[in-house]
């Protein structure tokens, strides 16, 4: 009788930086026993390793000679034959491989389905992670840190990794799947001919999902391609194959369980230390802020108001200054991290748990922000400005101050900056001030593409034409309503690096849409730098849809609130 259901078969070279991670996420994901060979590692990654609370379920060989296919493919009968007999399933998988079920199920109950289907084991397709544009190879965990794909919907091509029956196994045919007794399926139960890498055409990920984190950062992908053997050209062309632009975090349900086990630092907020902060300066202000009041008692977010129904000013001299003001009694009574949302175009669509925990795999430091992919960098268009965020950001999103989050102390420290420098312009510097940071020159003036077409409120004219009959000059526009914008103040800090803006640039938590009423339960529809994209965040901003109250009502009823 078999000791596991489910154990796991691989062979390891270096990758001491996460190895841990990998085995402590297969552990989670409900693997019992692990089999590695450490093949000829250079780095500490043994002693990784040997760091990890449940030793007594990894059984470890160590190599010095270092090979190709073959050596891996004897690796892998190796251990087949050695421990076969302990586990009635066993994953085959490389260390930058990470499988689990896409809902959290333990993948013990989802194998158990097919311990009576007549097959030999189950073919599960890759899908392909690529850097999200890091560079060098961040802090944290990797499912944290590489979240951007070429999709888990539908997709047209796969090459597959394997999960057999150990009592069908004959021996390693391939680095991809074994020779068995019986056809591998897929996980609909489909029985597939393998040949080759086994490329399958289209196929579904819905039980059974096995992220390939082919590159990982551009630091770490030049690493591995150095210590392989691999030309430039080679390692380029491969690493430009593996971006992709769909965001998705199905893996980072085990971030929390992973860092538990690894005793690593997590963020901080809970319920009992953060503030949800809004202020609602309208005469009408129940009707207003219902949408927001709504979707926060539906899912438990303890809304707090700034204020409420007061008199309205300016959005700098009310709004603005009685946010800090609830900022800092905020802090005084024991809370360090706050969420800002607008009272008339916010939205949230998971529980404040959920809300919190996403919060605290993705918030590093400075105040973050959701970015409005559509241009809404008022009355600031030029080509210069878009550019430099691209610089400063590695993104094409524009900072909307509809919603944001941080620690107190970030926030209130921007703020502080933030308010200084309107200080400096209002006392006649707002000429400088446009030449220096808004780069107003003749040749922005006459670009037709960039003209400004404006309102008396700023707000763009949707049936302009680009006749540069309407522009507007930039200084003109700072002397005027802007000094009492907030919007404006947190968009011209995106573009001066030494303002600690962050943006929420894959929707992780933060999102902003416009016209189009997204559906949330196609999240994954859109590229993350697709307008109609919002990604998997939780809360949502529109700073327009609240103007077209039947269809933001009925969006809300039908998939906010379902």
């Amino acid at each position: 009788m078999t000791k596991y259901q489910l154990g796991l078969i691989g062979i390891i070279r270096d990758r001491s930086h996460y190895v841990k991670e990998w085995l402590a996420f297969h552990r989670c994901a409900g693997v019992e026993a692990f089999y590695i060979i450490l093949d000829g590692c250079r780095e500490p990654t043994k002693d990784r390793i040997l760091e990890l609370p449940f030793q007594e379920r990894i059984h470890l060989h160590e190599t010095i000679r270092q090979g190709g296919d073959n050596r891996q493919i004897a690796a892998y009968d190796f251990l087949f034959q050695q421990y076969k007999d302990d586990c009635r399933w066993m994953i085959v998988v490389d260390s930058d491989e990470f499988l689990f079920n896409p809902q959290g199920i333990d993948l013990k109950e989802v194998l158990a389905e097919y311990d009576d289907v007549d097959c030999g084991g189950i073919a599960v397709p890759w899908t392909v992670f690529g850097p999200s544009d890091h560079v060098l190879q961040p802090p944290g965990l990797f499912i944290d840190n590489f979240v951007t794909s070429h999709g888990v919907r539908h997709r047209s091509w796969g090459t597959i990794k394997s999960i057999t029956k150990t009592s069908d196994f004959l021996s390693c045919g391939h680095v991809h799947y074994m020779n068995v007794k019986r056809p591998y399926v897929l996980e609909n139960g489909t029985p597939l001919k393998l040949t080759g890498r086994c490329e399958i055409g289209e196929f579904h990920s819905d039980k059974l999902r096995l992220n390939h984190y082919h590159a990982g950062s551009m630091e770490d992908w030049v690493n591995r391609s150095v210590n392989t053997g691999w030309g430039v050209s080679r390692c380029m062309q491969s690493f430009r194959g593996s971006l992709g632009k769909y965001t998705n975090r199905d893996a980072c349900r085990y971030s929390k369980p992973i860092r538990t086990m690894l005793k690593q630092p997590a963020g901080d907020a809970v319920p009992e230390n953060t503030v949800f902060l809004s202020t609602c300066d309208y005469e009408k202000a129940d009707e207003i802020s219902y949408n927001l009041r709504r979707t926060a008692g539906h899912f438990g977010v303890p809304l707090t108001w700034a204020s409420y129904g007061e008199p309205f000013g300016s959005l700098i001299d009310t709004k603005v200054v009685k946010l800090i003001d609830a900022l800092v009694w905020a802090k005084a009574s024991g809370k360090k991290h706050a969420f800002v949302v607008d009272c008339r175009d916010v939205v949230f669509t998971d529980t404040v748990q959920n809300i919190l925990d996403e919060y605290n795999l993705i918030y590093r430091d400075g105040v973050l922000f959701n970015a409005d992919l559509l241009d809404k960098l008022w009355p600031f268009e030029s080509n210069e400005l878009l550019w430099r965020i691209r610089t400063v950001h590695g993104s094409h999103g524009i900072v909307n101050s509809g919603v944001y989050c941080g620690t107190i102390d970030a926030i209130l420290a921007l703020w502080d900056r933030l308010l200084n420098l309107r200080r400096q312009i209002t006392e006649g510097r707002a000429e400088e001030f446009c030449t220096q940071v808004l780069f107003d020159d003749p040749a922005f003036r006459q670009d037709p593409l960039y003209r400004h077409y404006l309102k008396p409120d700023f707000s763009r004219r949707p049936d302009d034409r680009y006749d540069g009959s309407e522009y507007t000059d930039p200084a003109s526009s700072v002397r005027g309503g802007l000094l009492d914008d907030d919007q404006f103040f947190v968009q011209v800090a995106q573009v001066d690096h030494r303002y600690p803006i962050r943006v929420d640039r894959y929707k992780q938590l933060l999102a902003a849409f416009d016209r189009q009423l997204p559906s949330l339960r196609q999240r994954e529809e859109y590229e993350y730098d697709d307008a109609r994209s919002i990604g998997t965040a939780k809360i949502l901003h529109s700073p327009w849809l609240s103007r077209y109250e039947t269809e933001w009502n009925r969006w809300i009823e039908t998939e906010v609130l379902r």
